[in-house]
């Protein structure tokens, strides 16, 4: 089938629903002429007279009936599947991947997913916890939480929770023998 199959099929189903090419026109917002070619294009190509014409009405003949017996349920269905789809976007649904390290997991994600799931019980969240650094892009991960220092320059970040401070602690019996440090990093 040609790319423009379906807007002939579409076309003809409207003429024959609509019984005028006139009233077709304005119900899809087009131009009685540009109807017409496409239903002669549509009879040209498939080598069958679909519609009877006159100046004053249009009939459907026994092919044309037959056509627009076959070809209305399965528009239905397409029409029916196009306005579930589109229920989707009303509604949030579907699996997101997330990669992210223990801490964060049971400090900041496993409270807030809590919540989202029980709002949104359509949300299914698959949680990946790495203590490496898991490429986001490569596994197909949705999002990934990092450290501000671990996010790589081309990635997107949103902040989701205040700094973390992080302290040098031991023992005096451990920094005893060792030189003191400063900084965890060092």
């Amino acid at each position: 089938m040609r790319r423009g199959d379906f807007s002939e099929w579409a076309v003809f189903i409207a003429v024959a629903e609509e019984g005028s090419f006139t009233r077709a026109a304005a119900k899809l917002g087009l131009s009685q002429s540009a109807l017409s070619y496409a239903v002669r294009m549509l009879e040209q190509r498939i080598g069958v007279r679909l519609i009877s014409r006159t100046t004053r009405s249009l009939s459907l003949t026994e092919a044309g009936e037959r056509l627009l017996i076959s070809l209305r349920p399965a528009f239905d269905h397409i029409d029916s599947e196009i306005a579930a789809l589109t229920a989707l976007r009303d509604k949030p649904a579907g699996t997101i991947r997330i990669t992210t390290f223990r801490h964060a997991a049971q400090t900041v994600l496993w409270p807030v997913l809590s919540k989202l799931l029980q709002n949104y019980p359509d949300i299914t969240v698959e949680v990946h916890v790495d203590e490496g650094l898991t490429d986001i892009v490569a596994e197909r991960f949705d999002a990934g939480i990092r450290m501000g220092e671990q996010v790589q320059k081309d990635m997107v970040a949103v902040r989701i929770s205040p700094d973390v401070r992080m302290a040098v602690v031991g023992s005096p019996a451990y920094f005893a023998n060792r030189p003191a440090r400063r900084h965890p990093a060092t």
